[in-house]
C-alpha cells in the first residue's frame, strides 16, 4: 500500500480541461482533494498508532493492553536486605522491606523499553518455547544483552542469568519467565547482573604500557564478579613478555581465603647487565633471589558488588586499599622487572583466566613523572588490544 499525499492535485487533474477556467470549479475540486487527504493522512497516522514498533504514548498503553503488557513494573529493591551480597547489609545491619512497601515502589517503561517489552509479551503468547524465543523474550523485557539458560533434563531450567549495563530488574522475573514455559516445566533461579563487559571464554585485554620500574606508581580498577567467590582463585592482572609466561614480573589475583593479592616476582639470578641469561637448578628450576619480594593481601569480593582496587608505590612503601581502606602494606625497595616484549595483561596470568565477571575503571599512573600511563573505563571498548572481551 503506497501512501498518497498529493489528492488536490489529482482531483483538479481529473477536470475536463475548460472546466479549470472557472475557478469555482476548479477551487471546488481541490477542497474535494483536499478532504481526501485529510482522510489518508488520519487513517496512515491510525496505523502507525497501531503498530507497537512506531506507536508512542497513549497508543502504546493501549497496545500494551491489548497484548497484556503492563508499562508500569515494579524493580527489585535496594538495601531491602543482602545474603551474600554486600558487606554492609545482612542481619543487624539491612532493612526488612514489607511487600507492600516494595510494590508501594513502581516504575514505569520509556517508550522504547515499553516496545520491546510488548514484542516479548507477543513472543510469550505465541512461542513453541524454544530456547532461542525464550532468550530473544528475555532480552526484549529485562534489556539485556546476554543471556544464559542452564538446562536441566527432563523438564527444568536450572538457571537464567541475564546480563547487561541498564538492565531492568523486574521483581516478578520468575513469574513473568514462568509464564512462557510449558506446564509442567520448572525453572530456578533467576539472576541480573548489571555488568559493563563480561570476562569469559579464557578473554582478556594487553597493554604495551607497563608498571614503572622503579618510579612511584598507582594502579586502580573497579572488580564485579558474576560468580560465587566462595572457595575459588581467579587471576586478575599479571605483566611479563607473555601472559603463559612462567617468569611474571608481578600479578594480582584473588584468592577467597587470602582475599586480593598483588605480588612481584623475586630477581632472576644471571652473570650479565642485559638479564638475558639465567640459570637452572639440578630441578630444572631458576636460581632466584628470593621466593617473593613484595606481597600485599587482603579485601574480599563478594557476587554482584562492586569493588574498588589501588595498589600504590610511594617511596619504599607498597600499599594495597580496597574500597577505601589500607588493608596490607609493606617496606620495599624492589624493582619490577621488566625486558623487550614486557606487557600488562588484564584478566590473565599464568595461563589462567579471570572468565569471572567485569573490570572497567582501568587506571594506571605514574606518580613520579605526574603521567598517566593507562586510562581505560572498560565501559563502550578498550584503548588496549581485545582478546575477546565483550562489551555490553
Amino acid at each position: 500500500m503506497i501512501q498518497i499525499d498529493n489528492h488536490n492535485e489529482l482531483a483538479v487533474s481529473t477536470l475536463i480541461p475548460y472546466l479549470l477556467e472557472f475557478p469555482q470549479i476548479a477551487k471546488l475540486a481541490e477542497q474535494s482533494g483536499n478532504r481526501y487527504q485529510d482522510i489518508e493522512n488520519i487513517a496512515w497516522q491510525l496505523l502507525y498508532n497501531l503498530d507497537y514498533t512506531t506507536a508512542n504514548g497513549i497508543w502504546l498503553d493501549y497496545i500494551g493492553r491489548k497484548v497484556g503488557q503492563n508499562r508500569i513494573y515494579t524493580p527489585v529493591p535496594t538495601d531491602a536486605f543482602t545474603f551474600g551480597g554486600s558487606s554492609d547489609e545482612g542481619f543487624g545491619a539491612g532493612r526488612f522491606k514489607g511487600t507492600a512497601s516494595i510494590r508501594s515502589t513502581k516504575l514505569a517503561r520509556s517508550d522504547s523499553e515499553f516496545r520491546s517489552a510488548i514484542k516479548a509479551k507477543i513472543i510469550q503468547n505465541n512461542t513453541d518455547t524454544s530456547l532461542d524465543e525464550l532468550i530473544q523474550a528475555c532480552k526484549l523485557l529485562f534489556n539485556a544483552k546476554i543471556v544464559r539458560i542452564a538446562e536441566d533434563y527432563p523438564a527444568n531450567l536450572s538457571y537464567i542469568r541475564l546480563y547487561g549495563s541498564s538492565l531492568l530488574e523486574v521483581l516478578d522475573a520468575h513469574a513473568l519467565i514462568k509464564n512462557a514455559l510449558p506446564a509442567g516445566v520448572g525453572l530456578g533461579t533467576i539472576s541480573f547482573h548489571q555488568l559493563f563487559n563480561v570476562f569469559k571464554n579464557d578473554a582478556f585485554i594487553t597493554y604495551n604500557t607497563i608498571i614503572p620500574e622503579s618510579d612511584n606508581f598507582e594502579i586502580s580498577f573497579n572488580i564485579m564478579p558474576d560468580v560465587d567467590t566462595t572457595d575459588i582463585t581467579f587471576p586478575i592482572f599479571s605483566q611479563s613478555t607473555t601472559f603463559a609466561s612462567e617468569l611474571v614480573s608481578l600479578y594480582c589475583y584473588y584468592d577467597s581465603t587470602d582475599g586480593i593479592v598483588f605480588k612481584t616476582s623475586p630477581n632472576v639470578y644471571h652473570d650479565n647487565n642485559i638479564g638475558l641469561t639465567c640459570y637452572n637448578d639440578g630441578s630444572n628450576q631458576l636460581y632466584l633471589d628470593a621466593d617473593a619480594d613484595v606481597i600485599l593481601m587482603g579485601g574480599s569480593l563478594t557476587l554482584n558488588t562492586n569493588t574498588t582496587v589501588v595498589i600504590k608505590r610511594s617511596g619504599n612503601t607498597w600499599s594495597l586499599i580496597v574500597d577505601g581502606t589500607t588493608v596490607d602494606s609493606e617496606s620495599s625497595t624492589h624493582k619490577i622487572s621488566s625486558g623487550e616484549g614486557t606487557k600488562l595483561f588484564l584478566g590473565t596470568a599464568n595461563n589462567e583466566y579471570f572468565n569471572s565477571g567485569s573490570i572497567y575503571n582501568f587506571y594506571l599512573r605514574n606518580n613520579t613523572s605526574n603521567t598517566i600511563l593507562i586510562n581505560d573505563p572498560l565501559k563502550k571498548n578498550t584503548v588496549g588490544t581485545n582478546n575477546g572481551v565483550r562489551f555490553l
